[in-house]
């Protein structure tokens, strides 16, 4: 599969990111002050989805040449995750003396009342620079990391900034761009992108028949429930993510969502049996305990309005893909070392890893300093 264009070609440095300039000015003077020593309040980056939030945090880790800890606020409900990120954000620095970056995405779509305190305690404890999206930082549930924090307020992209954009990536790609994609992406930077590598429209609009297949399944009838995944034009295992990511964000009431938990837990026997069998006829069942099962878990229905969101699990594997390259190299190189198969070196990676000079890796391949010659006190 091709590199997606939104990776591909996001920006390196905050003079990359397109729109939102006044916004760009104050995170730029508020990076410039940590690196002179003066601490700021952590920053509350707030906007819809697709604008370039969480793009320019990390432009701006790769500009000021710190190190980035990123992190979507759904982990924060393990508690080695919050262990973890408390440390991160309290040191004093890292292993060579600089700054930090810790970015924690979607807090307002991810969080539940629960965790906000164990991401107010982040804040609140933080020596090292701390960012956080969100795409409504109004959500009641944020009222206290509002009051710790800088709001910035980005803005729906215009037409010359999108525009600009895809001029750019299109010349680079030897390609063309067609009006509609700019007229049609709402000022969704991301969207535009994906739209232009597709050719056109087609993912956009797939995008808003699985919002429409969200709405059936959580606002509908059963029979609507059922119906769902087929116009939406994704297949049932993605279209069931869908689903799981956004349980949370729809339903309020504790014992709706864990009846709905308890249908998709049910659904997912049956797709390890299709799995092992690779009996297709058994989907019907894994379909309706997860649609018709969540959909019916609801004691009444939610008349509020839900900004469903795209699957965490599919992103973060996304966002981690270069990693497991990287790791994937570092076992190949040792197996030619070792003499044995990539599995086995893989297995033994907590021995080797130190020796990355010996192996010809980088530190960046093991995560782990060579280690130093030993002096002997004499």
């Amino acid at each position: 599969m091709s590199e997606l264009w939104t990776e591909k070609y996001a920006p390196r440095s905050l003079k990359e990111v397109y729109g939102n300039s006044t916004a760009i000015e104050v995170i730029k003077a508020w990076a410039l002050d940590w690196k002179r020593g003066k601490k700021g309040k952590p920053l509350l980056l707030n906007g819809p989805p697709g604008i370039g939030k969480t793009a320019c945090a990390r432009a701006l880790a790769e500009e000021m040449g710190w190190e980035i800890l990123e992190t979507n606020a759904s982990d924060l409900r393990d508690s080695a995750n919050v262990k973890k990120l408390v440390g991160a954000a309290a040191s004093t620095g890292t292993l060579f003396g600089g700054l930090r970056l810790v970015l924690v995405d979607e807090v307002d779509s991810a969080l539940d009342r629960g965790e906000v305190p164990a991401l107010s305690r982040v804040v609140e404890e933080a020596a090292q620079p701390v960012i956080l999206t969100a795409n409504d930082a109004w959500n009641p549930k944020l009222a206290a990391l509002r009051t710790l924090c800088e709001r910035i307020d980005f803005k729906r992209l215009g037409k010359v900034d999108v525009r600009r954009k895809l001029a750019d990536v299109a010349e680079r790609e030897g390609t063309v761009f067609e009006e509609g994609v700019v007229e049609n992406c709402g000022g969704d930077m991301r969207g535009a992108l994906i739209d232009m590598q597709a050719g056109g429209a087609s993912e956009r609009e797939r995008e808003e028949n699985v919002f429409e297949g969200m709405k059936k399944v959580f606002k509908g009838s059963l029979e609507e429930a059922l119906e769902a995944q087929d116009a939406s034009g994704v297949d049932l295992d993605l279209f069931i993510r869908w689903v799981e990511e956004n349980i949370p964000n729809e339903y309020e009431k504790e014992d709706d969502i864990a009846k709905a938990f308890d249908w998709l837990s049910k659904s997912s026997v049956f797709s390890a049996r299709i799995f092992r069998r690779q009996n297709y006829k058994l989907q019907k069942f894994e379909r309706a305990l997860a649609l018709g099962g969540v959909a019916s878990s609801k004691e009444t229905q939610y008349r509020k309005f839900t900004a469903y969101q795209f699957p965490g699990y599919i992103r973060r594997m996304a966002q981690s893909r270069q990693k497991r390259a990287l790791a994937k190299s570092a076992w190949s190189k040792a197996s030619a070392k070792l003499h044995c198969s990539s599995k086995k070196a893989k297995e033994a990676e907590w021995a080797y890893a130190p020796y990355a000079g010996f192996f010809g890796w980088t530190e960046e391949e093991t995560g782990v300093a060579p280690k130093q010659p030993v002096k002997k006190k004499v």
